[in-house]
């Protein structure tokens, strides 16, 4: 039979360090605090004094603290790595890291949170380096040492993620020997000194669609038109697979599509991670015209999985150089044109709705927005009403809009 381990503690000849289990373990008390834990150092091969070194680091925290209020300090990078650890399992953290490693590596990896400010020097650095397109790393561009201005949006993702780390340290992060916060107090950072370049919505009119569908090569011009009658967000509308297309049998609504808030998907090594599919994470309803309809009966078949695709493989993204293209050959006849975002079929979709006379509560519902009004049931009469509202936007009208409001940019 296997031996049993011992787990019981054994003097050495220092106060305070025990034996158990082969290593070398804390076990005291100081100021009226108790220092427990594993040092990790085996008892052969190891040595007693650095284990006295760790015990010896532990008390001078704790005097620190008790005599001097001196609080522990650790650096940018050690707070970071210590909130990606602890939060695998979040959707896009690997974003995050990938930003925050970059933060790191660059301008604050050794600073100490409790000196990071908007005002500090390496913030400063930061934004200016952001703001001016002169970043030390490749930025996702393909090109080598080139370089671009990132926008307002940009800077203050950066600086979120620095504000998440920080906020972690002051609300969930503690010493583990003295057992308080690493952080007291959560710095604010402010941009209103940059300009805001945010693109402004736009909502087609069927000309603009007409305009924009000659110019985009078929695989984006049905997505865009399918877009334009279901107003699915962009990752929703490349996620989009047959298996979420739900039979209700309801008179008149061949099917419907159900969103998971989130579904499972394999990573380049093989491995099963969990995706958000919708905003909030949670399920929703999508229906389908007589337009979306043809479009799907026109993709059937041409992936196991997928709705859309590109030459066999789905497609990840939509606002890409082909649609950049299209829409800058299209904005030489309507100048409007020339900024148009994928997402602006979802905000043309919400438009034609409003125009037809669909009400707020049913707009919301199509849209897929969250609130108090909106439901996770549906009776066939909803299903119809839902149905009857999408089918109002198939035809064109005469309706477009006279006047936005946008920002001077």
């Amino acid at each position: 039979m296997p031996q049993k381990p011992d787990n019981r503690y054994y003097k050495t000849r220092i106060p305070g360090i025990r034996i158990r289990n082969g290593k070398y373990h804390l076990r005291c008390q100081y100021l009226g605090q108790k220092i427990h834990g594993a040092t990790g150092i085996p008892v052969k091969g190891g040595r007693l004094k650095d284990a006295e070194t760790i015990l010896n680091t532990r008390k001078a925290e704790i005097r620190n603290l008790k005599l001097l209020g001196i609080t522990p300090q650790i650096t940018f990078a050690e707070a970071g790595t210590e909130y990606i650890v602890r939060h695998q399992h979040f959707d896009q953290i690997n974003n995050f890291a990938g930003i925050c490693a970059r933060i790191s590596d660059h301008y604050l990896g050794t600073v100490a949170v409790e000196d990071i400010h908007q005002d500090h020097p390496n913030i400063q650095k930061l934004i200016i380096d952001l703001v001016d397109g002169t970043v030390p790393w490749e930025y996702g561009n393909g090109h080598s040492g080139k370089t671009r201005p990132r926008k307002k949006r940009t800077v203050q993702r950066h600086l979120n993620v620095i504000l998440t780390v920080l906020r972690f340290c002051a609300d969930s992060w503690r010493d583990p020997v003295t057992h308080q916060y690493y952080l007291n107090r959560i710095p604010t950072f402010k941009l209103d000194h940059l300009r805001d370049d945010k693109s402004p919505a736009i909502a087609m009119t069927w000309a603009q669609q007409r305009n924009m569908e000659e110019y985009l090569a078929p695989h984006l011009q049905r997505m865009m038109i399918y877009d334009v009658n279901s107003g699915l967000r962009d990752r929703e509308l490349t996620m989009l697979r047959w298996k979420w297309e739900t039979d209700v049998q309801v008179p008149g609504i061949q099917s419907v599509f159900v969103l998971p808030g989130y579904c499972s998907v394999l990573d380049k090594n093989g491995e099963s991670q969990e995706l958000k599919v919708t905003k909030n994470g949670k399920p929703r309803v999508s229906m389908i015209n007589s337009i979306c309809r043809s479009i799907l009966d026109e993709q059937r078949g041409k992936h196991p999985d997928f709705v859309f695709t590109f030459d066999g493989n789905p497609i990840t993204r939509v606002l890409n150089s082909g649609w950049k293209k299209a829409r800058e050959k299209a904005s030489k006849n309507d100048p409007v044109l020339a900024k148009l975002r994928f997402h602006d079929c979802r905000h043309t979709f919400g438009h034609r709705l409003e125009a037809a006379g669909v009400d707020e509560r049913t707009r919301e519902t199509l849209l897929g927005h969250r609130t108090k009004s909106v439901t996770d049931h549906y009776s066939q009469q909803d299903l119809i009403h839902l149905q009857q509202a999408v089918e109002q936007i198939t035809k064109e009208t005469g309706s477009v809009p006279v006047l936005s409001l946008v920002r001077d940019v």
